[in-house]
């Protein structure tokens, strides 16, 4: 009978340590429960709360936007306001002739001071070359007035003395080649002086008696 009191006492104080364990470990599993519980709580507010304000965010730039494009709209003038430009005639300049003119007389000048320099190059050449013409045909000592030859007034008889022509017995022999060398150095055509026929002039000049 007193053993059974014992076990009974035993159980009892086993019970009750045990109860205590698992009171204890029930509180502080709870416990912990409850912390995440109120964490989540919390956060969850946090959430709600910048949702919120996002919102609020969004619907003033809306507003903005919506009262920019109203006002800009308001302040652009309609398509019927807006000027249009015509575009600007360009006159005619009164100086387009006078410069193609003055184009022209400056190319015509060029051309000539070319032809001019080019005369002047073959002159010099022909001049050089007639100095053989003159020791075929010899020098003369006679002064016949060359200004009796068609064609050759005192200009060309005064280059002719320069050449070293000065009677018509010179001229007299000048072949073909010889005319091109002398129309060269008188710085005039070959075609002129065969068709003034230098050559033919003094001979008919030589058929005549002198006075």
């Amino acid at each position: 009978m007193l053993l059974t009191a014992l076990e009974i006492i035993a159980f009892m104080v086993a019970a009750s340590i045990i109860g205590a364990i698992l009171g204890w470990v029930l509180r502080g599993t709870l416990g912990r429960e409850q912390v995440e519980i109120g964490e989540l709580r919390t956060q969850l507010r946090q959430l709600k709360k910048a949702n919120r304000e996002s919102k609020a965010a969004l619907a003033a730039t809306s507003s903005a936007v919506a009262e920019t494009g109203a006002s800009e709209m308001s302040e652009k003038p309609a398509a019927s306001e807006v000027p249009v430009k015509k575009p600007i005639a360009k006159k005619a300049s009164a100086k387009t002739p006078v410069k193609k003119k003055v184009a022209a007389k400056a190319g015509k000048k060029a051309s000539v001071r070319k032809t001019q320099a080019a005369r002047e190059a073959d002159q010099a050449a022909g001049r050089a070359a007639f100095s053989e013409v003159i020791n075929r045909v010899g020098t003369s000592e006679d002064k016949d007035n060359l200004t009796k030859i068609h064609g050759v007034g005192k200009k060309y008889a005064g280059m002719l003395n320069d050449l070293g022509i000065s009677s018509y017995q010179q001229i007299s022999k000048l072949r073909k080649a010889d005319i091109r060398t002398l129309a060269a150095a008188l710085g005039v055509l070959d075609d002129r002086l065969e068709k003034e026929d230098w050559v033919g002039g003094a001979k008919a000049l030589l058929k005549q008696p002198k006075k």
